[in-house]
């Protein structure tokens, strides 16, 4: 059934005017804000788009298939200045604008908590597809699913019904910790994640259920286990994505009595050992003497941390500039079943392991 103007104005007790102005973008007679963000909000619900036939006077002009797209990124404030997910959207853009593709949105997660900002995202006619930035939950990518007939995910490991660019994670940490064994390293620890998830995944990993898609946590428990060594949960650190709290955990866990200390720390992304390398050496402790360090991402910072940060060098540009290859690909039709890319990475060997050339 075909929800109308009509239909949101009564339920928000408005008139069909102002439902048209808010839905319209008009700006020639305010409206309040919060009468707006209401409006939005049952527009949303009711599942409210515009007419089939907008829709097809659209698609009678267009020429190309995709030509205008938008990108929605997982929860990361600071979109454009964080040192991972800031190389991947350059990349987007720049594909994007060697193809003379406008980039109609760009939001985080948390920026589509605005009703107002959601429903203009998700209901702009002319925005031909979608690349979806790292994971999303079931409801949530089902709805974008509903709404865009084009969208390329980055690092969407466990979707298999849309196209993917992504890195093997899992296997970049095994082989990233195999380094530390062939070094000597035999008690390695762990740092990543959020919440208190990980003791229940190590739980559920040991009896042979994984139920986190967690990749790096996973290769850590596979690549101790591959090589018999014993995973102790008293050197798994739980941490939310940022140096401060790594930084934080890091002093906490130092701080512990009677702890049977690491010999090296493998850890989930670079941003996260640089605030567990300054907890380390804040303590007294010296890396990679006392605690080999290895890590993941290879932002910009690694090389000049101190010591060099060993880690594994993922593609950031080339996921963007692929993702949007991909749907342009995608949209030519000449794409007929889901793809995953796979881009390689690379283990860059520098000072904080332990390696001596």
């Amino acid at each position: 059934m075909t929800v109308t103007l009509k239909d949101i104005a009564q339920k928000a007790g408005v008139s069909i005017s102002s439902v048209s102005r808010v839905l319209n973008n008009d700006q020639t007679r305010s409206v309040s804000k919060e009468t707006e963000d209401m409006i939005w909000k049952i527009a949303h619900e009711m599942g409210y788009s515009k007419s089939k036939k907008a829709r097809a006077k659209k698609s009678k002009k267009q020429k190309r298939a995709i030509q205008r797209i938008g990108y929605i990124l997982c929860k990361v404030p600071d979109k454009y200045n964080h040192p991972y997910f800031s190389e991947i959207l350059q990349g987007i853009e720049l594909e994007a604008k060697t193809r003379g593709i406008y980039i109609e949105f760009a939001h985080t997660e948390e920026e589509l908590q605005e009703p107002a900002i959601l429903h203009r995202a998700l209901n702009n006619e002319s925005v031909d597809g979608v690349i979806l930035v790292e994971p999303y939950d079931t409801e949530t990518l089902n709805y974008l699913k509903n709404r865009y007939k084009y969208i390329v995910g980055i690092g969407l490991t466990s979707v298999d019904d849309i196209d993917s660019v992504l890195v093997d994670k899992k296997a970049a940490t095994i082989n990233a910790i195999q380094h530390l064994i062939d070094l000597g390293h035999k008690r390695i620890g762990f740092i990543g994640g959020t919440g208190n998830k990980f003791s229940l995944v190590l739980n559920n990993h040991l009896t042979g259920a994984i139920q986190n898609n967690e990749e790096r946590f996973i290769g850590y428990i596979d690549a101790l286990r591959n090589s018999n060594i014993e995973i102790d949960q008293s050197i798994i650190i739980s941490s939310e994505w940022s140096s401060e709290s790594a930084y934080e955990c890091m002093k906490e866990f130092l701080s512990k009595k009677d702890i049977n200390m690491p010999d090296a720390f493998f850890v989930a992304s670079d941003l996260l050992a640089l605030g567990a390398m300054k907890a380390i050496k804040e303590k007294g402790m010296t890396i990679p003497e006392d605690i080999a360090i290895v890590s993941y991402d290879n932002i910009d910072m690694a090389e000049f941390a101190d010591p060099a940060l060993t880690t594994v060098n993922v593609k950031k540009s080339e996921l963007g500039r692929i993702a949007v290859k991909t749907l342009v690909d995608r949209g030519n039709g000449e794409l007929f079943s889901p793809v995953k890319i796979v881009l390689p990475t690379k283990l860059i060997i520098r000072e904080s392991c332990g390696y001596k050339k």
